[in-house]
């Protein structure tokens, strides 16, 4: 029997444009004003050659479109032209410089565990008790975890 083989197209996420999405993410930490990031400036940023804007901009398209970006698209005669106004809370937290709902809800329950070890001297029952919550959340309730650490976090954020 002949072996099968699948056809697939090659990485556009891992190869290109998650590289995009994490250089766009360092320019948002850096961005304490309303400006905006030129596709020029993003291929400078990247390290490549004006040769690769085109590729750069249909990058930010896609990042745009999926929503992990804000960007405008310009008629400036390059293919692709645009440029970059914001990144998403979902763009931050795919280029990993955002906590994901799983690191949120890991926080939860270490901080849970660290503040039952400090209220331990002084209300040891108390302590049992918020230990015993985050037993049950690190051991069948990271759900319940994930969603009360994502609300507290976007509370706190004013998302």
């Amino acid at each position: 029997m002949a072996e099968q083989k699948t056809l697939r197209a090659s990485d556009a996420w891992y190869e290109r444009d998650l590289r995009v999405l994490v250089a766009l993410a360092e320019w948002d930490s850096q961005n304490v004003g309303r400006e905006y990031l030129e596709l020029s400036k993003l291929v400078d940023r990247l390290g490549l050659t004006e040769e690769d804007a085109p590729w750069v901009g249909k990058a930010v398209h896609r990042l745009d479109a999926a929503g992990f970006v804000s960007a405008e698209k310009v008629g400036d005669g390059t293919p692709w032209g645009c440029f970059v106004t914001d990144v998403t809370p979902a763009g931050l937290r795919e280029a990993g410089a955002w906590p994901s709902a799983a690191d949120a809800a890991t926080a939860l329950v270490n901080a849970l565990f660290a503040q039952a070890k400090d209220l331990e001297p002084k209300d040891p029952e108390s302590a049992g008790k918020l230990r015993e919550l985050a037993k049950f959340l690190a051991e069948q309730g990271m759900d319940v975890a994930k969603h009360v650490a994502i609300a507290v976090l976007s509370h706190q954020v004013g998302a």
